[in-house]
């Protein structure tokens, strides 16, 4: 702030004096620095300064007439760059869903003290506490608004500007109606003969000021297997998974019954949460579709099997849509054992037909090996499906 006395006085000139460096300079007045009482000063010596060490600089301003003002210190910090992160992901600036957060100081020279607040004139009356590079701060309220940080650093007598940096608190989790999965190329929503599948997500929302930005996607209800988080355009809710090799079947983790019930389907299903900006999940929806990416006409699952315990499930993919597949099962021996028909759906390629076991007169068949013999379009394809129902006696 400037005065100059009588009225009618006016500003020529701002003289600078860096002590450590014993250099002078002077910065003849300028439109663009404005007028009384505040002006904008350029600073001559700048570039002479280095950013990792602290300066005294002298200065006097003069007047037209060549009088001089009385000398002030002042003492200017190196920049310092100021943020504030989500606690859960250190590299998100913009959101949190946490009303702790983190601010992180970088700093050409380290402060021995720093203070925050919410806002400025808070800050200046809050007192200094030991420097961290990484600190936790807590808002008071845990309103979803646009949160502002104030911040100081001082070193000594030097005093670092007021710094603000903003961040989005959100805590409340996005929805989503369902999801889809459906084969990328034929867009078959029931089998899909490839590994990569279109996943469809219907309705995902979100409670402003939060934003839905992405899907997590896996085969474990726990979302610890093959685990995807794909980002996506609301308005375009739709991206590609790519399945694992081999459906999740832990042997030491218990699962839910839909997923049992998959997999003795020969499907798999596909866990889906929504995600905000904030990281907030939504509740979990799943899909089942069987995944089917050999390039086998006719596979069997199980194989062997225990017709007392289980089914088999024998697996079609047929050159056309809706085409009728006859089966027949024979003994070793040649004798047919049991016969169906299936006729796929008019909108797909695939299809599957269950064998209890048993044969046509229904008494369940004895252990052995059995041979399976498809008649696609008049295509014959033949398989070999085994029995085991144990020792019997």
């Amino acid at each position: 702030s400037i005065t100059d006395e009588p009225d009618g006085g006016h500003l020529w000139k701002v003289c600078f004096r860096v002590v450590e460096l014993d250099t002078i300079a002077c910065a003849v007045v300028r439109d663009e620095w404005g007028t009384y009482p505040d002006f904008n000063v350029d600073f001559p010596l700048a570039d002479m300064l280095d950013p990792h060490n602290l300066y005294t600089v002298e200065v006097v301003v003069v007047d037209s007439a060549g009088n001089a003002s009385e000398v002030k210190n002042f003492y200017p910090w190196s920049k310092i760059d100021f943020k504030v992160v989500a606690p859960n992901d250190t590299l998100d600036s913009e959101f949190t869903n946490s009303q702790t957060v983190l601010t992180v100081i970088n700093s050409f020279v380290t402060p021995d003290s720093m203070r925050f607040a919410e806002t400025e004139p808070a800050l200046l009356a809050s007192a200094w506490i030991p420097f961290e590079r990484v600190h936790e701060f807590t808002f008071s309220n845990a309103t979803n608004e646009v949160k502002h940080v104030y911040c100081q650093v001082k070193k000594g007598k030097y005093v670092s500007p007021v710094n603000v940096d903003a961040i989005i608190l959100d805590t409340i989790p996005p929805t989503m109606d369902r999801i889809e999965a459906r084969d990328i190329d034929s867009d078959d929503p029931n089998w899909s003969d490839s590994k990569e599948l279109r996943i469809i997500i219907f309705n995902p929302q979100d409670t402003p000021p939060g934003e839905v930005y992405a899907v997590r996607l896996s085969e474990s209800p726990n979302f610890d297997y093959n685990v995807q988080v794909i980002e996506f355009d609301p308005a375009n809710p739709e991206v590609v998974y790519t399945a694992a090799d081999e459906p999740y079947y832990p042997e030491d983790v218990p699962l839910p019954p839909e997923h049992i019930d998959a997999l003795l389907a020969g499907a798999r299903l596909i866990y889906a949460q929504v995600l905000d900006k904030a990281e907030n999940p939504s509740q979990s929806k799943t899909y089942q579709i069987v995944i089917d990416w050999s390039p086998q006409e006719v596979i069997n699952f199980p194989n062997p099997f225990d017709p007392t315990k289980e089914k088999t499930y024998i697996r079609i993919k047929a050159p056309t849509p809706g085409i009728t597949v006859d089966i027949k099962i024979y003994d070793m021996f040649g004798n047919l054992v049991w016969s169906g028909t299936k006729t796929l759906k008019s909108d797909s390629r695939e299809g599957e037909i269950l064998w209890d076991g048993r044969n046509d007169n229904g008494d369940i068949v004895a252990n052995g090996g059995y041979i399976c013999i498809v008649d696609i379009g008049g295509k014959q394809i033949k398989r070999k499906i085994a029995v085991w129902k144990g020792i019997e006696r």
